[in-house]
């Protein structure tokens, strides 16, 4: 590829065409293919033909994403893979060709139909180039590559990469999504667009081009006043964007507003300049020449004071409309809202409200009435009582309650024997085992017949002692 090739880096930055360059350039194979000749049909040697064109559909694209080529000629193409000593691709206009048929590249005219704008609409902003001049920048040898002296239409016809393009609208799309904070700063001027991606290095076509994009897909809209267009509106995220009637105004005052904040730092500069030099012209003692750029700098003072207040103005008016477009959408979201409650209300009426209520305390009240007729009824159904059956089962329970007394006032009165074992290393108790009640009964007898027969041997001895001593 021709690293001396005469591409205009204001098109296509240079470095990076010699970046790609130098990888063809260092790559064997790759160099082997870029001279390669295409075969006259892919029947010939199919694999042979998809290499080679895959490889320059691959390499076509770098060189568009790499250098934000968005809209190109076959010429162009042509120089760019010129390699070193001037040897041009053999099968290049063939291979653009087959990728064009297979729609990964298509014509710009074709394209732009097919998004659905017209050739008037698109020449309002495709048309001029873009804003700075060339000449400024670099050598004037350096030609564009826009232009060729190869007058072939074929050379010629203007190309685009739709997928490439696409990309790059959104990108251009989410710089604008980035940069607005306001409910008007979705506003922008064509001039304040281009300084933002003044660094992609394109043309003004090719920014038209990726308006025309967002345009179809609702992200952005051209204003236009008097066939001339002024600046693009933004849609914010999630939303399409409508141009209204008030846009313009805004427009007009945001540039107004840029143009006296521009004046006003150029005043600022030049009452610095004059604050210097009548310092220098008082350290020459040059009076004269101290009083007149003294006054120089009073006039300057007073013109940049009307130039911050009218900016101050400005930016009051900007914020005043600012605030009424939020109070537009806040009525615009409560209209919203009162309409949906209408509908919702429309299928019901104070009056149905009113019915529905009376026949709930109805429909409750028979089902109180429900309720105590059913338990009035089931006492009366209850089963009547006898006396004599409620006297016998007051006694029964009596007795039981009594027998239960007595059991836990003689297990209480029982005592507890331990049986202590002592050994040299532990001692255990042994618990008595639990008497039945009629144990209990058989020892209390067996103690009143000790009790008595102890009572008839204590008389018999009494008597004995007197018989005894008479003898």
């Amino acid at each position: 590829m021709n690293k001396n090739n005469n591409i205009s880096p204001t098109k296509i930055n240079s470095n990076n065409i010699n970046n790609s360059s130098s990888k063809l350039d260092e790559e064997h194979e790759s160099r082997k293919i870029l001279l390669s000749r295409l075969p006259a049909s892919r029947q010939q040697n199919p694999e042979r033909y998809d290499n080679i064109l895959n490889f320059w559909s691959k390499s076509i694209r770098r060189v568009i994403d790499e250098c934000n080529l968005l809209i190109f000629t076959p010429q162009q193409l042509k120089e760019i893979f010129t390699v070193e000593g001037g040897i041009t691709p053999i099968s290049l206009m063939n291979i653009i060709d087959e990728i064009e048929r297979g729609n990964d590249i298509e014509l710009l005219s074709k394209f732009t139909t097919q998004m659905g704008w017209s050739s008037w609409l698109w020449n309002r902003v495709a048309v001029p180039t873009f804003q700075w001049s060339v000449s400024k920048v670099y050598p004037s040898s350096m030609n564009s590559p826009r232009k060729t002296d190869n007058s072939k239409a074929v050379l010629e016809r203007k190309l685009v990469c739709p997928a490439a393009a696409n990309i790059k609208a959104e990108e251009l799309y989410q710089i604008q999504l980035d940069r607005i904070q306001s409910t008007i700063d979705n506003i922008v001027s064509l001039s304040n667009v281009e300084k933002e991606i003044a660094d992609w290095l394109i043309t003004k076509e090719e920014l038209a081009l990726l308006l025309h994009i967002l345009d179809k897909e609702g992200k952005a809209k051209l204003i236009v006043h008097n066939n001339e267009t002024k600046g693009v509106k933004f849609a914010n995220e999630g939303e399409k964007v409508v141009v209204l009637d008030t846009d313009l105004g805004v427009l007009e005052l945001n540039n107004t507003y840029e143009k006296l904040i521009a004046q006003e730092e150029k005043l600022k500069n030049d009452i610095d300049a004059c604050s210097e030099q009548i310092r220098t012209y008082v350290r020459a003692k040059q009076r004269d020449l101290s009083l007149t750029q003294l006054k120089r700098k009073k006039t300057l003072e007073s013109i940049l004071a009307k130039r911050q207040q009218a900016s101050n103005n400005i930016h009051e008016l900007l914020a005043s409309i600012e605030s009424a477009h939020s109070n537009q959408q806040v009525m615009d979201t409560l209209c919203v809202g009162v309409s949906t409650l209408k509908k919702v209300n429309e299928k019901m009426s104070v009056d149905q409200v009113d019915k529905v209520m009376d026949d709930f305390a109805d429909v409750m009240l028979n089902q109180k009435e429900i309720e105590e007729a059913i338990t009035t009824g089931m006492a009366a159904n209850a089963p009547e009582s006898n006396p004599e059956e409620d006297a016998e089962l007051e006694r029964e329970l009596e007795k039981l309650e009594e027998e239960q007394k007595l059991k836990q006032q003689q297990q209480n009165k029982t005592p507890t024997t331990e049986n202590p074992t002592t050994t040299t290393t532990t001692t255990t108790s042994k618990t008595p085992p639990v008497k039945s009640q009629e144990d209990i009964e058989l020892e209390k007898e067996l103690e009143q017949l000790e009790n008595l027969s102890l009572n008839e041997s204590s008389p018999k001895e009494k008597k004995k002692e007197p018989i005894l001593e008479a003898s």
